[in-house]
């Protein structure tokens, strides 16, 4: 009973099929196949600005698959993909591995790496859960998250002086996890950033279910229609929200469900940043910036940020702060977006 309840918050929070994926196999594939399209079809890629995008990151692409025990003893497998910048020597590499949130992937995320890619000179690794696209296994707790990132970590050829932990929401939790468990091994990594995330789990857990709700109602879970939706749905299944609310509170620890990246990530720090987003309704109060002790160095600017307001950048969700891109988001220091502010933090972590 304990594992099957255990699976089905690990199939909620992170079970994802990217459909465009379904014609061409997997992400190394379609790479492999762009970078050997005929010269005559270089013209329509140029046309097609996503598919030049991808061509532009399909050329720095490398894959390899790692494999790992979950918590009962089961192998799980994923594909790490790295995207090396050009014209920098190996020892001389700064590497940033992402950690994505709950229903998210390297696939469907494309254009956080492209800007990664493009806006720095970083060496950018990116990889999936098991329940994502072409991942395989099963997992079943938070620790086999961080089992997976560290089998991921373990397997690439980098120096973990010269490397940052990037993660989304709950990624982020993941990435704290997963540092605080290296550090106990002498394994330190240069430091981690933790980006859109809480404090505790089980704090965010029921604003979390609320997006996914009015998410599979409306297919936009916005700031907008928030009130209305949220009234509406205690409205239909109040009933079935008690008996989620009360497992939420009662039964995360027992299930090995309750990550608080508060007991360790208590301040910003040379090794630390934390950001959130203002006007996040999908975290509201148990955003992780707000019990972070602040400092007065650029990471405490630009910790509470803003989506900006240009209507060339408008997006399906740029009115949701926790769903917009990185390219959305507005940061404190002129002239630089959120790929340079993660490109700064790494160089001053990594000298």
């Amino acid at each position: 009973m304990k594992k099957k309840l255990q699976q089905t918050i690990a199939k909620f929070l992170f079970l994802k099929h990217d459909k465009w994926l379904s014609s061409v196999n997997s992400l190394k594939t379609y790479f492999d196949n762009l970078k050997n399209e005929p010269t005559q079809n270089s013209n329509k890629i140029k046309q097609d600005k996503r598919r030049e995008k991808h061509l532009f990151l399909a050329k720095k692409h490398s894959c390899k698959k790692v494999q790992f025990q979950n918590t009962y003893q089961e192998w799980c497998s994923t594909d790490v993909h790295t995207f090396t910048p050009d014209s920098i020597e190996e020892e001389n590499q700064k590497h940033l591995v992402i950690f994505w949130g709950g229903g998210t992937s390297t696939e469907g995320m494309l254009s956080e790496v492209y800007g990664f890619a493009k806006e720095t000179k970083l060496t950018i690794h990116a990889f999936n859960y098991p329940f994502v696209n072409s991942s395989e296994g099963e997992i079943y707790t938070h620790n086999d998250l961080v089992t997976c990132s560290k089998a991921v970590l373990n397997s690439l050829p980098i120096h973990m002086d010269k490397t940052i932990l990037y993660g989304d929401c709950y990624g982020a939790a993941v990435a704290e996890s997963t540092y605080q468990s290296l550090v106990a091994e002498n394994k330190k990594p240069a430091g981690r950033i933790l980006s859109n995330s809480f404090s505790h789990f089980s704090s965010a857990a029921d604003y979390l279910i609320f997006a996914n709700i009015r998410m599979a109602l409306f297919n936009d879970p916005t700031t907008r229609i928030s009130l209305f939706v949220t009234a509406l749905i205690y409205a239909l299944f109040s009933p079935i929200l008690l008996i989620i609310h009360l497992l939420i509170f009662c039964f995360l620890p027992y299930l090995d469900w309750n990550p608080s990246p508060i007991k360790t990530a208590t301040h910003q720090s040379k090794s630390l940043w934390v950001t959130n987003r203002c006007n996040d309704t999908v975290l509201n109060s148990a955003a992780l910036n707000r019990k972070v002790i602040q400092s007065d160095d650029w990471k405490s600017k630009n910790s509470l940020l803003s989506v900006t307001t240009l209507k060339a950048r408008a997006k399906r969700f740029s009115n949701q702060p926790h769903f917009a891109d990185l390219a959305d988001i507005e940061t404190n220091e002129e002239g630089k977006n959120m790929y340079n502010l993660c490109e700064h933090f790494a160089m001053q972590c990594t000298r």
